[in-house]
């Protein structure tokens, strides 16, 4: 699947999580 460029490609979520997540994010977050 390709990835949602909600965030910026070298800005990885995971790898540092400069910003707080946001709704939908949490959401994706709980699913897994």
């Amino acid at each position: 699947m390709p990835i949602p460029l909600t965030r910026k490609p070298h800005k990885l979520p995971n790898a540092t999580p400069q910003l707080p997540p946001l709704p939908f994010e949490r959401e994706l977050m709980k699913k897994r």
